[in-house]
Order: structure tokens, then sequence, then C-alpha cells
């Protein structure tokens, strides 16, 4: 008794198993094209089915991704194959008891790609996952040979360059150029680290983070990003003090450590930078503001609580006391309006010193130091910006303004109302005139900086390098009949 009838699409799938050289063509017609030429078979086959169901399922939808993503790893592997059999010895590519010949060649050359086209497109959606994916298999590796060649050609040049290196390779395995794979490689990685390198940067942007924020070489912005949590003012500026909570003992517990261990430090160098202020301005006859010197040149002399001389030779802790007191007393008090810059000037120069002592007399003192350092003026930024205006209270005060918003909301409402009337007006103006205030609010300018700062990019980098060269390529399903 004779099987069910095939669809034209299930026949033609039989026949090239069979015969893999007519992988190119559609299952339909390598099917039209057998029955024409033996219509013997038409008995077995039902020319009226369906080749696919009316409305696939999810699972059937989800089946075509998935043996779309199989595909991609077979153009792969036959990418590989291919490269293998044009540059290596023929006894190295050819299966143990078979003699190379063309005709053998051809025909597993036409089935590999076979097997690497797809079908439909949600096999080609599943293949072009896939192929995307691939770009990322060099990563680890890459970051590696990155750390090795980092002293040679530096950290950034060498990571633009093996990233340039794993596109080609792996663009030439899916059927592209090394040339190109190595352009669209270089160029996204060094896109990705340019991005990296500005994320500090629209941090401090959120943050309102001035020029004396940074001094003392901090590092405000990577503090942002790397101590703190959260994209508002108020959660930044907790979670930095909560970090100040958890390190200020740990600082102290170095300072302490080294102390007990006789290390020393020398207050002749803060010294030294006062008295040369000090006679630099008597020497110019600026009597009154050197005498406004005095009291940073006392601190250093004399301890402020016993009043008795300070020691020229100082423990680390003693130091460490000693800075965070000449910030407090000379560098943060400092007013504008009662003090010189002379003076603000002279303690800063003071504590620089103290600084280099520090950390010269407690060894691992000075990474944990510049971290507190840093996060000393965001607890205080965060805190000044999370008072202001919130996002709402900016988009009301920006409508209120005679400019800036207005020209927005009369460029949106213009623009909308080309395209949609009336309706489109209103909508394209509240869009012009609230964007601005909400693009550059602190919360959007943070949840930038986060997102830029974080591990997506860095795997979405190569990725998106792969979508590309695919797109170059034009690996979306193609009807073989309409070539």
């Amino acid at each position: 008794m004779p099987g069910p009838k095939q669809s034209l699409a299930q026949f033609g799938q039989t026949i090239k198993a069979k015969h893999p050289e007519y992988g190119d063509m559609k299952d339909e017609d390598v099917a039209s094209k057998v029955l024409a030429k033996y219509p013997e078979y038409g008995d077995m086959v039902d020319t009226n089915a369906s080749s696919s169901p009316a409305n696939p399922t999810l699972g059937q939808y989800l089946g075509n991704v998935g043996t779309g993503a199989l595909r991609g790893m077979a153009s792969t592997i036959s990418g590989l194959d291919d490269f293998a059999t044009k540059h290596l010895p023929a006894f190295m590519t050819t299966p143990i008891g078979q003699t190379p010949n063309a005709e053998n060649s051809a025909r597993a050359t036409a089935y590999a790609k076979q097997l690497g086209t797809p079908k439909n497109d949600m096999q080609a959606f599943g293949k072009g996952i896939e192929q995307g994916a691939e770009f990322l298999a060099p990563g680890a590796a890459e970051e590696k040979l990155a750390t090795k060649l980092a002293p040679v050609v530096g950290r950034g040049a060498a990571k633009i360059g093996l990233a340039a290196a794993g596109a080609g390779a792996v663009n030439k395995l899916q059927g592209g150029s090394v040339g190109a794979g190595m352009l669209a490689g270089g160029v996204g990685a060094g896109i990705g680290a340019g991005i990296k390198a500005v994320t500090p940067t629209l941090a401090e942007s959120a943050m309102r983070v001035t020029g004396n924020d940074r001094m003392y070489g901090r590092s405000v912005g990577q503090a942002i990003l790397d101590d703190t949590k959260g994209i508002t003012p108020q959660a930044v500026e907790d979670s930095a003090r909560k970090t100040l909570r958890l390190l200020a003992p740990q600082l102290a517990g170095v300072a302490n450590d080294a102390s007990v261990a006789g290390s020393r430090g020398s207050l002749a160098p803060a010294r030294a930078v006062v008295d040369n202020s000090i006679a630099s301005n008597f020497g110019n006859r600026a009597t009154k503001t050197a005498a406004e010197l005095e009291p940073v040149k006392n601190f250093l002399q004399t301890d402020a609580v016993t009043n008795l001389p300070l020691a020229e030779s100082q423990t680390p802790t003693g130091l460490l006391r000693l800075k965070r007191g000449l910030d407090a007393d000379f560098i943060g008090n400092w007013n504008p309006n009662t003090n010189s810059r002379a003076s603000l000037d002279a303690a800063k120069s003071a504590y620089g010193q103290l600084a280099d002592q520090f950390h010269a007399s407690a060894p691992g003192a000075a990474k944990l130091d510049q971290r507190i350092s840093s996060l000393i003026p965001v607890t205080d930024r965060a805190s000044r910006v999370a008072r202001g205006a919130g996002i709402t209270e900016n988009v009301i005060n920006k409508m209120r303004a005679p400019t800036g918003a207005l020209a927005g909301a009369l460029g949106g409402g213009y623009a909308g109302y080309e395209r949609g009337g009336v309706g489109g007006a209103v909508t394209g103006g509240l869009i012009g005139g609230i964007a601005p205030a909400v693009i550059s609010s602190p919360e959007s300018l943070m949840a930038l900086a986060r997102g830029a700062n974080s591990t997506v990019l860095p795997t979405l980098n190569p990725f998106a390098v792969g979508g590309g060269l695919q797109l170059s390529r034009g690996l979306r399903y193609k009807d073989p009949s309409n070539k």
C-alpha cells in the first residue's frame, strides 16, 4: 500500500538530500523540475498540499531560529574546511582511504553550502544571531594578549589591533573578506574605547562636578562609576557615604600598621612650602597676605589640641590626621570674601606635601586615600544636586523661560504638524519642549554613564560589528528562484 503523499517542499528536500548540487535551489523548484522530467513520480506528491502551516506555532518559529543557528555553525565550519583545503596539503584535508578528486570536492562543497543556507526568514534570523555571536569568541584571548602587549604598544592600541585581527579572521571564515572584518573590528573597538573613556566625564557632568573637585589628582568621575550606585543624585550620595564609611577604617588601619612597624614621614616639605610663600609675600611687601599664612604655619608647628610643638618626624597616623585637619580648616572652610587666594594656595601645597609623605610612609595607603579623596567631593556635589530641582520642576522652569524650551517646542510642533496635523503638532511641541530638560537631567546623564561603563558594551560591541558585516554580506534569506 503506498505511503502518504509528500508536499512539493518535502519531495524537493528528499531530492536535494541525494543531490546536494541542487542546494541553492528552492525546495519547490527542485520538486517541480524533477516532476516535469519524470512525471511517473507524480503519484508520490500532493501538489496541492501546503508546504508550511498557515499559522506557524511559537514552537515552529523557535525551531526555525534554532535550525538557522545550526546552519550558521555549519556555514562557518564549511568556511574553515574550505580555507584548509585551499591552503593546506591535500593529504591533511582528505579522509583516510579516499583519493582527492575534483568531483568529490565539488559535491562536498555543494552539500556544505546547502547545510549552511537558510530556508526561510526565521532560519536566516537564527543564522544571523549565531554568526554575530561568533565575533564574541576571540574576546577572552584578546584580553589576555592585550595585557601582555600593553607594556609594548599600550593597552588601548593592543585591544584595537587584536579586535581587528579577530574580526578579520571570523569574517573570513563566514565568507567575507579579512580586510573588511579587520576594518570593522578596529573601528568598533575604537568607538567602544572612546565611549569608555568619556564615561567618567559624563558622570561628573551628571553630578555637576567642577574643576576644584579634581584637585590632588582626584578621579571623581571614575569614583562615581566604581564606588557608587544608582542614577539619582540621592542614590549616588547615599552609596558614596556608605563606601566612605567602609574605606575610612581601612585607611586608618593601614596607617596604624605602618606606625607600629616604625615607619615615619616628615613635616619638613609641608612647612617649607608655607615658609617660602610667607617669605615671598614679605619680599613683595604683601604683609597682610603674609600674615594670613601664619595660621597655616602654626598648624604645622604646634598641636592644635595640646598646644605642644609638633615633631618634624611623624608617624603615618599623625600625618593622616594633620592632612585631614589642614583640609578641613584651611581648604574646605576657605572663604573668598574673607581669605586671600594665597592662603588657599599655600594650604593646598602643604596638603599635597603631607599626602606624599603619608603615602611614602604607609605602603598600600595611596590607593585607598585616592578613593576616599575622590569620593569626598562626590558626596558634596550629589547632595547639592539632590536638593536642587528635579526633572519635573526643571521641565516647568524650561517651559516658563521665554527662549530655549520655547524654541524646541516650536520646532517640534512644526515638525509634528507636517506629519500629523494638529495632533502631531501638539505631540511634537510637547516632545520638543520637554526632551532637552529630560536629556540633560542628572538621572539621564547618570543612566548613560552607567550603561556605557557596564560590561554590556564590550559584549555588544563585537556582536554589533558582526551584525554590520553580515548586512554587508547580505545574509538575508533570498529566494533562489529570483536570482
